[in-house]
């Protein structure tokens, strides 16, 4: 457990983070030039054939939420809920759990930028994630009428219109795909290949090797707009 930011912010969300002393995690503050653990900048790698300003832009989203993969999705606190209740209550979620074992982890662009994912489905991690959405969404404030029309606006199924409604947002339950986004949406083919040739190169050490899901953090973002940041990490057990 770390508590290292003031509690109360605008948003919080349920995240898996590799601890910062495993080799993803350093990985991760090298591509991304951001450790969310300390808020603290760090030197990027040079990619071949794609300028470091366009680098940059390229990573600016990931970069503010930091290496990360959602299991509760970025909510404002629901009224007369506390702060205090929900970090209690992520204590009392993962102390039941145990570890996700993920066989292996590759990387992909298929989901429209490139990521780190399981190379196989896992249904222990959909299971936890689906578990992470119920136990916490008695916190969850309704989204707003322009939080869901911009969702809809990216032309989601029924289904995920559903769940955007029930559940303030789309990608859960049957929709949802364990990912740690390394970067945006990336249209030109040769910006595209030379930045996962790059990746493919920087993660190789992690790649094609098993991921152990061992805790859960509370991520919040201090004021709207600004960079998330790791309140605390809960072990499982």
């Amino acid at each position: 457990m770390r508590d290292n930011t003031p509690l109360n912010a605008y948003r919080y969300a349920i995240y898996y983070s590799p601890a910062p002393d495993e080799p993803l995690a350093e990985l991760g503050r090298q591509w991304l030039g951001r450790d969310p653990h300390d808020d603290v900048s760090h030197p990027r790698p040079q990619v071949t054939g794609v300028a470091a300003e366009r680098m940059a832009e390229l990573t600016a989203d990931a970069r503010r939420y930091g290496l990360h993969a959602t299991m509760k999705a970025p909510f404002r606190l629901a009224p007369g809920r506390d702060p205090t209740e929900l970090r209690r209550a992520l204590r009392e979620f993962t102390l039941i759990r145990r570890d996700v074992l993920i066989p292996r982890l590759e990387l992909s662009d298929a989901m429209g930028f490139p990521a780190l994912v399981p190379a196989e489905p896992c249904p222990a991690l959909e299971a936890l994630a689906a578990d992470c959405v119920r136990a916490f969404d008695l916190f969850r404030a309704d989204p707003t009428a322009e939080e869901v029309e911009r969702r809809k606006a990216k032309g989601l199924t029924a289904a995920q219109k559903d769940h955007l409604l029930h559940w303030g947002y789309p990608y859960v339950f049957e929709d949802f795909r364990f990912h740690m986004t390394l970067a945006g949406p990336i249209t030109d083919n040769d910006e595209r290949a030379a930045v996962m040739a790059a990746l493919h190169d920087h993660f190789d050490t992690v790649l094609d090797k098993p991921l152990c899901i061992k805790s859960l953090c509370l991520f919040t973002e201090p004021e709207q707009g600004a960079p998330f940041r790791l309140f605390c990490r809960d072990r499982f057990g």
